[in-house]
């Protein structure tokens, strides 16, 4: 209740931060849906490539290891 005969004074001070949490936030979610994208694509190539026969059961589980382990986010 208090805050809302404020707001006119008090809101251009808080804007900034505001908005800069905001903007944090959006990178964050676009960052990481471009990296489960690029994930995904990564795992539907390489499966792909085993259903060619290009690549034997075991080389598909070490590359999907390494897909797993460079779109780890640890």
């Amino acid at each position: 209740m208090t805050t809302l005969p404020l707001y006119p004074f008090l809101g251009p001070l808080w804007m900034p931060y505001d908005s800069a949490q905001s903007a944090k936030n959006r990178n964050y979610y676009a960052t990481k849906e471009f990296v489960e994208r690029e994930k995904r694509k990564a795992l539907t190539e390489i499966d792909h490539k085993m259903e060619d026969k290009q690549l034997t059961y075991e080389q598909h589980v070490r590359e999907q290891r390494l897909i797993e382990a460079k779109y780890s986010p640890y």
